[in-house]
């Protein structure tokens, strides 16, 4: 009984946030694209969030799998109700995990992405790991954070190559970057992202 009130308010909390940010989404296809501009500080700098039609194709992507998820997940987890902390956790991560990639398609400042990125990648690794006696799931789950940690080393210097030549931690200065430097500089950059 304990398990299925979880389970519901799971549902629920992933429903909440697939629909208030579908309904940002699609207002970003339709040409009126969301931004809000947080105030950072000195290292942050401004914290804007924005969603143009290609972020908001992403977030609709990334909330269809999101629900189709929580609705087979609820099930499948139903074999683990004798371990009920282990079943907790797994739905808090779930939730961190489904709104660090909500984030990851919206924040437009390069140190707040990579904070978010942490934060999505070790929700992620936690959930893969979530049969942890199992070995197999270990390793898959070390693969995944080695390789995730590997492709952010790449995006992390293309990220301090353009703040060192624009001065700016905003999405917009990859942009001002590329449009200042030869095509085989631009081409780098963008392989690196």
């Amino acid at each position: 009984m304990k398990n299925r009130f979880y389970e519901i308010i799971l549902i629920f909390i992933t429903l909440a946030i697939a629909v208030l940010a579908s309904v940002i989404a699609f207002y970003a296809l339709y040409g009126q694209t969301f931004e809000r501009i947080f105030p950072g500080n000195q290292i942050f700098g401004q914290i804007p969030l924005r969603i143009d039609s290609l972020s908001a194709w992403m977030i609709l992507i990334i909330n269809f799998t999101f629900i189709t998820g929580v609705l087979y997940g609820t099930g499948y987890l139903r074999h683990y109700y004798d371990k009920p902390k282990n079943i907790r956790i797994h739905q808090l991560l779930f939730v961190v995990l489904h709104i660090s990639m909500i984030l990851i398609c919206s924040v437009q400042n390069f140190i707040a992405f990579l904070i978010v990125w942490e934060i999505m990648a070790g929700s992620a690794f936690l959930l893969i790991i979530f049969e942890s006696w199992n070995m197999s799931t270990v390793k898959a789950g070390l693969n995944y954070f080695i390789q995730s940690h590997v492709g952010v080393l790449f995006i992390m210097f293309s990220f301090i190559w353009v703040i060192v030549q624009t001065g700016s931690t905003d999405f917009k200065a990859v942009t001002t970057f590329s449009e200042h430097m030869p095509v085989p500089v631009s081409t780098t950059l963008f392989v690196l992202l």
